[in-house]
């Protein structure tokens, strides 16, 4: 009987443990404290001892690679928002996507692009409604969700996919481990830049909806790196456990590596989709652009016709919409530039005299809501590898206290960067090709042995390995580069 009870015990403390390994975090507009200071607007790097920056973007919507020979990663995000607290949170409230290609995108990615997309959402797409998942959401890795294929890693790719799965995810709301801790206030004391710091903490767990410090499993802290004299600041995350996997979420920029691709989303990842989009998770909120309630679906309750428009938005407090779908439409092909409009009808949960009734939706769109371009996005020391515009919030809260709950938009345009391969040279010592540090390109692989695509279309895997292994001009060798060294 004892050894029984003590099996008990031993079984609810391991449940126990594994509600709490798990947390997820969320995107919103900027609140007031959200300042380039504190690692907001801006994504920022210092060194390690604290005293440099490494980088700083001035673009806020762009991704930048930390290439060059610097940490082989698809990071150094520049935030689109900041993290935000629970209940506070923006989403979807349009169930069906739509997405295309302009010309510029075909041009230089080609069909292997489309079908690196296409892939993208077709994980996402495969996503069950959230309420479905199982309670621990078990079904879903935590480490091993990301493989590396060699090759690519050897040759600085960007897997277009995995890069493309993090952005929906941004889209539908999640931002990544990078914002499980940040700095709320940073107060001057007297003395040469000395500081009190206010830390909060940005991460929830998908069951106890608690404060976590466990994303996926992985027991994060932080360690405050400070820029004086410059105005700049970070509570940088980092592992406990210094084996552990740092920023495994697809929802994290800064996860996805050089050779990198992802399987599917994290555990933790769902649970952030689960709590956004849930039935039950009742926000109030507008309707997105172009959107109309046309009074509640029953034959009982009195009809009304509510527009969304510049002058009128329709506010009720609404439930999730379960799950999201990423529909492929024509748009901008390299034979034509014309989009037929599309009319979308849907239903929302909504609260009205005391009681859940279904809202009929129906939203008119004229332009599909994600367009893929491609564009010379040079120009800055660490160039970036995408930029996302036309991405916006929208809530009742007002535009100096955006504190949500709120809904981001359905439409952007995403821009991948096509200025192709890239060396990087520095005066006074490193001015040949045989010492530049070599930037990333976009690709397409996975794990098998099959050659990965490299971009733009109709490059050749085999001639980017032999401008990899061939000796430059200016080597001191000369002859065969051999990187045995012998």
């Amino acid at each position: 009987m004892l050894l029984k009870f003590k099996k008990i015990i031993g079984l609810l403390l391991v449940l126990a443990a594994a509600r709490q390994t798990m947390a997820f975090s969320m995107l919103g507009p900027f609140e007031t404290w959200q300042v380039p200071a504190v690692n907001f607007l801006d994504r920022w790097f210092l060194d390690e001892n604290g005293g440099g920056v490494l980088r700083m973007e001035s673009d806020t919507r762009s991704f930048a690679v930390i290439g060059f020979g610097g940490n082989p990663t698809f990071s150094g995000t520049v935030d689109i928002g900041g993290s935000k607290n629970l209940g506070d949170e923006y989403r979807l409230n349009t169930p069906i996507i739509t997405y295309a290609f302009d010309a510029s995108f075909l041009d230089y990615f080609g069909s292997n692009g489309v079908v690196a997309i296409d892939g993208a959402m077709a994980i996402l797409n495969k996503l069950p409604a959230v309420s479905r998942a199982s309670s621990d959401l078990s079904e879903y890795l935590t480490e091993g969700n990301q493989r590396i294929n060699q090759r690519a890693q050897a040759l600085n790719l960007i897997d277009l996919k995995s890069a493309t799965l993090t952005l929906m995810l941004e889209r539908m709301g999640l931002i990544g481990e990078e914002h499980v801790f940040d700095i709320h206030d940073r107060i001057s004391t007297p003395g040469t830049c000395q500081f009190v710091y206010v830390v909060v903490e940005r991460s929830f767990d998908p069951v106890t909806w608690e404060p976590s410090h466990y994303v996926n499993g992985t027991l994060y802290t932080y360690k405050i790196k400070e820029g004086c004299p410059t105005a700049l600041a970070d509570a940088v995350e980092h592992t406990v456990d210094n084996t552990g996997f740092l920023f495994t979420a697809a929802a994290s920029p800064q996860g996805l590596q050089y050779g990198g691709f992802y399987l599917n989303v994290t555990r933790d990842d769902m649970g952030g989709l689960r709590y956004l989009y849930r039935h039950d998770n009742y926000n109030t909120e507008v309707l997105p652009t172009n959107s109309i309630s046309t009074g509640l679906a029953s034959t009982w309750a009195p009809i009304s016709l509510l527009t969304n428009g510049v002058s009128s938005n329709s506010v009720a407090l609404r439930g999730g919409i379960e799950k999201v779908t990423f529909v492929k439409a024509p748009y901008n092909s390299l034979l034509s530039t014309t989009f037929n409009q599309r009319t979308i009808k849907y239903t929302l949960p909504v609260v009205t005299n005391y009681s859940v009734r279904y809202e009929n939706i129906t939203r008119v769109i004229t332009r599909p809501d994600i367009i893929f371009t491609a564009e010379d996005l040079s120009g800055g020391f660490f160039y970036p590898a995408i930029r996302r515009s036309g991405a916006g919030f929208a809530s009742v809260s007002t535009a100096t206290t955006p504190l949500g709950p709120g809904i981001l938009s359905p439409q952007a345009t995403i821009t991948f960067n096509k200025m192709g391969g890239a060396f990087l040279n520095s005066t006074p010592s490193f001015l040949t090709e045989y010492e530049a540090s070599r930037g990333f390109l976009w690709g397409s692989f996975d794990g098998t042995t099959n050659d990965p695509v490299v971009y733009p279309n109709g490059t050749s895997i085999h001639d980017l390995e032999l401008q990899v292994l061939s000796a430059p001009s200016g080597s001191p060798s000369g002859g065969t580069f051999n990187p045995a060294g012998f």
